[in-house]
């Protein structure tokens, strides 16, 4: 809905020149708009609009300013640098909210485990979501009832969903990238991260250290590690010190550069 040139900028804020939007119009509850920083220190970046007025843009950035920090001055979104502003998705655009128009794509339940979930990590846990087929809407599946329609999807965070019904394909229309994409991922914690490429890449070829600090060890467990879902659970790799080559947590001492990351996949990063 926007392609154009950052005239100014703060740590959470990016302006344009010349602005017509109406305030507001980017931050509706269940109609999620992202922007997209396409050149400069973070380009790549992808970030949730969280209000707007007719010239600017607030995002919701984390602990990460759009202006960097000491640690790392070069990461930062300068005046004259290019981004974009496109929608999002929410469960209920996404998945479907059961109108004739936008019918449900995954298996309706009165209890969640009679129905398909979608779940999302939320930093500490997988929360999981479900259609109600008597309320008529997304709810989560501990049972609190509440509409959850409008739970926004971010594209650079995975999904794991649970499939009760018979197998299925679910086609979700996008773009392929024009700029390398680049996830945030918190230090200390457990992401869910989508891997966004249009294609099969492999585990040698993501990039987790630039720009940050990859943590390597020839220990797994005192290394970062990247969990690959393999259709029944999560397989771990961590990157060793000694030779800078992946294994395979609990496997042999063979390099697991050349493992398949699936296009359209999601990894949990430690």
């Amino acid at each position: 809905v926007f392609s154009g040139m950052v005239s100014a900028v703060s740590g959470n804020t990016v302006s344009v020149a010349g602005g017509t939007w109406i305030a507001g119009q980017f931050s509706q509850t269940g109609s999620p708009y992202f922007a997209l920083i396409l050149s400069g220190g973070q380009t790549g970046r992808l970030l949730l609009v969280t209000e707007n007025t007719t010239t600017s843009v607030t995002l919701q950035i984390g602990t990460t300013n759009l202006t960097g920090d000491a640690a790392n001055p070069a990461f930062s979104v300068a005046v004259g640098d290019s981004f974009e502003l496109f929608p999002g998705d929410t469960l209920a655009t996404l998945f479907g909210d059961g109108t004739a128009n936008n019918p449900v794509q995954l298996q309706k339940g009165a209890l969640p485990f009679t129905a398909d979930s979608v779940q999302i990590f939320n930093g500490v846990k997988w929360v999981s979501y479900f259609f109600h087929s008597g309320n008529n809407y997304w709810t989560t599946a501990d049972a609190t009832g509440t509409n959850q329609n409008t739970v926004v999807l971010h594209p650079d965070a995975g999904l794991l969903i649970g499939r009760r019904g018979p197998s299925t394909t679910i086609a979700i229309s996008g773009r392929a990238p024009t700029t390398n994409l680049l996830t945030r991922i918190p230090g200390g914690s457990t992401s869910s991260v989508a891997i966004r490429f249009p294609t099969d890449t492999t585990l040698g070829a993501l990039n987790f250290s630039n720009p940050g600090t990859w943590v390597t060890n020839d220990v797994a467990f005192s290394a970062d590690r990247v969990n690959i879902f393999n259709g029944v659970k999560f397989v771990s790799y961590w990157k060793t010190a000694t030779g800078s080559f992946w294994k395979q947590v609990g496997g042999d001492d063979s390099d697991q550069s050349g493992v398949v990351v699936p296009a359209g996949s999601a990894v949990l990063i430690q």
